[in-house]
Parts: structure tokens; C-alpha cells; sequence
């Protein structure tokens, strides 16, 4: 069971940085309705984006979750999902899977911080009714088992956990670009969430593709700083660092 609402937060598409920033219009440019179902199933405890029904679904979560829909940052989550999927269209397997998820937190994280609301670098942290839990970490992926570098990425045949898990990495290298702070051997000086989403924005619209993997990631984030704030600016060398940091060459 399950009904149908238009984009379930309040402001809507905008108050998102793709309405607020980018002037996108509607996850697909082109002004498609945003809808949603939600209370999907019975104690469904996840969120996702169908694209084959056009929409986002929520669930209403269990005794230990409220709605998905409580959650900013999740439905900041889901949304990407439908720009990722209207754009680069990244595949859901493998690196570029990984890298599709990252983007979704990435954005969730922003969608959060554009609202006004009280942002940090936790995914899903309104979901839970006990306190000091959520689902990922952008800032310490580790504290919930994600790898915060290359070198301790999940290599096994779950598609599933390898998205999911690896995204951590991508995440790690966006929170060093935007606050800055060492990591492991290396400094990186941090450019704040504005740019950080900015480059991340034009590198998923403009030169990721469906088999991109982490290096080449790397390497469309680079291009999307020099075509932002040119060659030599700043804002490049702190992206190199920033992935440096998480073992991506």
C-alpha cells in the first residue's frame, strides 16, 4: 500500500542546489513532476528511485525508524538518483555504482545544507528514534563500516555492498574538497560545500558516463574545477589532494 504526493519536503525542488544554484529544472531539465509514494509496503525500512515508474518510494519505516521521508538528506538522496539517472546515467554495478551512490550522499548532504536545516555530514540521521545513529558517514565513513580509502575497498561479488559500501571512498574524497584537513599522509585544503557540489554538479552532467570508475572521476572533477575557476586555480590542486587522500590516482 502506498500514496502518491508531489516531492514530500517542505520547499520542494526550490530549495534544493539544483533549483537554488544550477536553475535546473525538475531532476530531468526539462520540468517533469517530481512524485513520490509514499508509506510503500508494510514496515518498509528504505527509500528508493524507480526508474521505470519516474518516482521516488518511501517506506514508513519500523518500531526503530519514522518515515524515509523524515529524513532530508534521504530524499535529497533519492532525487540524485533520478538527476544521475537523466544525465551521466551511471551504471549500478561496480565502481560507477559506487560512484552513483556517493553523489546521492554527496547531494543529500547538500540538499540538507540548502534547506537551512541543521546540516552535517550524516546520511539518514533523522530516521533513527534513538539518538547518535544513521546510516552513513560522509566525514568518518568507517564508523559505519564503510572504507575511507582505495586500499580498503569491499572487493567481493555483492553488487549490492559493493555500491553501497564503496561509496564511502567518493564521500571521504568530498568532505576533505569541501573542510579541508589531512588524511592519512596527505593535506588537503578544503574549498567549502558550495564549490565542492558545484564540481561535482558539472562533472555528473557534463563528462561522467555510465562506466565511469573512481580514477576517471577523479580526472572529470579536475576538468570541471579548470573549467569553473581555471587551470591553475586552487580549486584544482585541492581536488587532486582530496582524492589523493582516499587512495584514487
Amino acid at each position: 500500500m502506498g500514496y502518491f504526493v508531489l516531492f514530500p519536503f517542505f520547499g520542494g525542488w526550490a530549495k534544493t542546489p539544483y533549483k537554488k544554484v544550477h536553475k535546473r529544472n525538475s531532476y530531468d531539465n526539462s520540468g517533469a513532476k517530481i512524485v513520490s509514494t509514499v508509506r510503500f509496503g508494510q514496515q518498509y525500512e528504505n527509500a528508493f528511485w524507480s526508474p521505470e515508474l519516474r518516482q521516488m518510494v518511501y517506506g514508513d519505516g519500523d518500531e526503530s525508524t519514522r518515515s524515509f521521508t523524515a529524513s532530508i538528506d534521504v530524499v535529497g538522496h533519492e532525487i540524485t538518483h533520478a538527476v544521475t539517472d537523466s544525465t551521466s546515467k551511471l551504471l549500478y554495478q561496480d565502481e560507477s555504482g559506487a560512484l552513483n551512490e556517493a553523489l546521492s550522499d554527496i547531494f543529500g548532504t547538500l540538499v540538507e545544507y540548502y534547506q537551512g536545516e541543521h546540516s552535517n555530514y550524516l546520511i539518514g540521521e533523522d530516521l533513527f528514534i534513538q539518538p547518535d545513529k544513521a546510516v552513513r558517514s560522509l566525514s568518518d565513513p568507517t564508523q559505519y563500516g564503510d572504507p575511507d580509502h582505495y586500499s580498503k575497498r569491499y572487493t567481493g561479488e555483492d553488487q549490492s555492498k559493493f555500491v553501497h559500501t564503496n561509496s564511502g571512498i567518493v564521500n571521504k574524497a568530498a568532505y576533505l574538497l569541501a573542510e579541508g584537513g589531512q588524511h592519512f599522509d596527505t593535506q588537503v585544503i578544503g574549498i567549502g560545500k558550495e564549490k565542492m557540489g558545484d564540481i561535482f554538479y558539472r562533472a555528473n552532467t557534463k563528462y561522467f558516463t555510465a562506466s565511469t570508475t573512481f580514477s576517471q572521476a577523479k580526472a572529470s572533477c579536475i576538468q570541471s574545477a579548470a573549467d569553473l575557476y581555471g587551470a591553475d586555480a586552487a580549486e584544482v590542486q585541492s581536488i587532486k589532494q582530496a582524492f589523493d587522500a582516499v587512495g584514487i590516482d
